[in-house]
């Protein structure tokens, strides 16, 4: 037998049994185990791999889409609102000039301040809605209700044991967020929706008056007060 051998054999030596035996020659090394198993007779250990509990390529790969996915989305409403907002022109130039639209004028101011000021006629809708649901009790108590369900929702959508089962389809956080907006559409517009509409209505009609009388900047520029007719 060669040293290294003997070396080999000797570091499996575990008593003064093991030695008797290993000089007399009757020394049988034990079986190597499996990295990963358990060499526990008594089968206390567990016995499970040690990479059964680690998340296969796959699905390391879902999730990471998932994220960038939602983080595409928050990016992408983010960039949406900054190009809303950006658009947006100062409320002097908004309400200044106004007079009276000359004979076939009307439907070319329209058209211009419409285009010109969209973002201005947004803004007003939003506060003419914010004011008319403050005024109504049971508005405020809809939107209240709903900021509470989103809070539990969003707390309860981080639990990854909770797999809800919809017609045989498990729901994956994804879809439970995609769920819950369509509800929270159903009951805004159901609960809200008179609301809603008397303040696109009004603003409707504020935006069609005011893009009828404001001359718009290209109207200036074409009769001399632009400037450079000045």
């Amino acid at each position: 037998m060669s040293l290294e051998a003997t070396l080999e054999e000797t570091t499996h030596l575990q008593g003064e049994g093991d030695l008797d035996s290993f000089f007399s020659g009757e020394y049988t090394p034990p079986k190597p185990v499996p990295i990963g198993k358990s060499n526990d007779p008594s089968g206390t250990m567990d016995s499970k791999p040690v990479g059964e509990a680690l998340p296969s390529a796959s699905q390391v790969n879902a999730l990471l889409k998932l994220l960038k996915v939602e983080q595409l989305g928050v990016a992408g409403i983010f960039r949406t609102a900054q190009q809303h907002l950006g658009n947006l022109k100062p409320w002097k130039e908004f309400m200044l000039p106004i007079s009276n639209p000359g004979q076939g004028e009307t439907c070319t101011r329209l058209t211009q301040n419409v285009t010109t000021y969209r973002t201005n006629y947004l803004v007003i809708f939003f506060l003419v809605a914010v004011l008319m649901i403050l005024r109504s009790p049971s508005s405020v108590a809809c939107i209240g209700i709903m900021a509470v369900v989103w809070v539990w929702f969003l707390k309860k959508n981080e639990d990854t044991e909770w797999k809800p089962v919809v017609a045989g389809i498990e729901m994956g956080p994804t879809m439970r967020t995609i769920a819950m907006t369509l509800v929270t559409a159903l009951v805004v517009l159901g609960w809200l929706g008179q609301t809603l509409f008397s303040a696109f209505f009004f603003s409707a009609c504020a935006a069609g008056l005011h893009g009828i009388m404001h001359k718009p900047p290209e109207a200036e520029e074409d009769f001399g007060l632009g400037p450079e007719g000045v």
